[in-house]
C-alpha cells in the first residue's frame, strides 16, 4: 500500500506550558529530549501527521485549529515543519518506549544528535524570544 509509506519529511510539535515554561517531551534517557513528532506518509499533510503523531507518542490531543506553523526546514535529510500550541485535551500516557512529560525549555537544548540539536536551538530561541 503506497499511501501507507513514510516519505522524506516529518512533522514535530512544541506542546507549551507558559506558566511553569515547560514543553511536552518524549525521552529515554536524562541525554536526549526531543519534541513529539514523526514522519509523514506519502500521502499525509503536515499538519495531519503532527496531531496522529502527538496522539500516538503522548495520547495528547490537538485541533489542527489550535496548532501553529513556527518553522520548517531541512533537518537532516528531511523536511521539518514544527507547530507550536499551548492547548491540548487527553491524557498524557504512551505504550511507546519512551517517557513522557513536560521539562524545563532548557532540556530542549539537550540531544546529542547535532542535526536535530542544531533545529532544536532555533525552536528554542524562537519560543524564548515569544514567550
Amino acid at each position: 500500500m503506497d499511501y501507507l509509506k513514510r516519505c522524506k519529511r516529518a512533522s514535530i510539535i512544541v506542546v507549551f506550558d507558559i506558566e511553569s515554561n515547560s514543553y511536552l517531551s518524549v525521552f529515554k534517557d536524562c541525554v536526549n529530549f526531543n519534541i513529539p513528532g514523526g514522519k509523514c506518509f506519502v500521502n499525509e499533510s503536515f499538519e495531519d501527521a503532527v496531531v496522529r503523531e502527538l496522539e500516538e507518542e503522548t495520547g495528547a490531543i490537538v485541533k489542527k485549529e489550535d496548532i501553529k506553523l513556527l518553522l520548517k526546514e531541512k533537518c537532516g535529510d528531511y523536511i521539518v515543519a514544527t507547530y507550536f500550541t499551548l492547548f491540548y485535551n487527553g491524557k498524557l500516557e504512551t505504550d511507546e518506549d519512551h517517557k513522557i512529560g513536560f521539562v524545563p525549555l532548557e532540556y530542549m537544548l539537550s540531544n546529542s544528535n547535532k542535526d536535530w540539536l542544531n533545529y532544536h536551538k532555533k525552536i528554542y530561541d524562537m519560543i524564548k524570544n515569544n514567550y
